[in-house]
């Protein structure tokens, strides 16, 4: 049977809705069958399993959504950037031609990216490829936190909410709210408080061992996992279990592989 592509594109780019077509046409022409959709449709619905590769065109929202589409996070994705940012994504727009026929003749690397499992009183949430953001129910209030690994206790502070963020996400929302940049191929998790009333900063810990937060709201806790999973909680104490995820999301790179320069270049400029 012939391979299957699924090709995603944001809906909102113009010149990433023209892309999706001539990829259309590039994997078809070629023999290939493929599905196609925006990224609204991926919201909700899963595609078919099976897939050879996906093609992302769009901005790194697109992606994250689109993950939660793949019925198998190991299916390899070809990211080419259509966003603002696009901060995750290994492919350019001028480069597309070229990285079609590389992924069709099978001339690529593999890239993969750690992610983050967000678990709340035992029960599994989410994976995080960027970050998760802990915080009040309701907007303006602030919560309690505590910080611990090994039963060590690392951190204590009140805050408007807390970044767990992945090495990949740390250019990302964790960055803006004060947080390091990290490589991407260190195994490790950083935590930055968001406004918080004490004089505390990022954490850098290893994801060896999982890192557990204590939380205390009057309010209740809203949990969100990379932009779209979103999670609310009405009780006013919560404990937040994370730990290194046995998936991984794997990036197909064709071409420089300088990924990590590219993405600090692009938030710093």
């Amino acid at each position: 049977m012939r391979s299957l592509f699924a090709v995603i594109y944001s809906e909102r780019k113009p010149l990433a809705v023209e892309a999706s077509e001539k990829v259309r046409r590039f994997l078809e022409d070629r023999g290939f069958r493929v599905v196609l959709h925006d990224s609204r449709w991926v919201l909700g619905n899963k595609l078919p399993s099976g897939l050879e590769a996906v093609v992302v065109l769009g901005g790194d929202g697109t992606l994250l959504r689109t993950l939660g589409a793949l019925p198998d996070l190991r299916t390899p994705i070809l990211a080419v950037n259509y966003g603002r940012g696009g901060y995750l994504m290994y492919v350019e727009p001028e480069m597309l031609e070229h990285a079609l026929d590389s992924l069709v003749k099978g001339e690529y690397d593999f890239k993969e990216a750690m992610m983050l499992r967000f678990s709340v009183s035992g029960h599994i949430v989410g994976d995080a490829l960027n970050e998760g953001y802990l915080s009040a129910k309701i907007p303006g209030k602030v919560i309690e936190l505590r910080v611990y690994k090994d039963d060590v206790k690392l951190m204590e502070t009140v805050a408007d909410g807390v970044i767990v963020s992945t090495p990949l996400g740390s250019t990302a929302y964790a960055y803006s709210a004060g947080g390091p940049v990290v490589e991407d191929d260190v195994e490790a998790t950083i935590l930055v408080p968001v406004c918080p009333l004490k004089a505390v900063r990022a954490l850098i810990l290893s994801m060896r061992e999982p890192i557990r937060i204590h939380a205390e709201s009057e309010t209740g806790f809203q949990l969100l996992i990379d932009g779209y999973i979103r999670r609310v909680f009405d009780e006013e104490a919560l404990k937040l279990e994370i730990r290194k995820s046995e998936n991984r999301v794997r990036f197909l790179a064709t071409g420089s592989r300088e990924s990590f320069a590219k993405r600090v270049w692009k938030r710093f400029r």
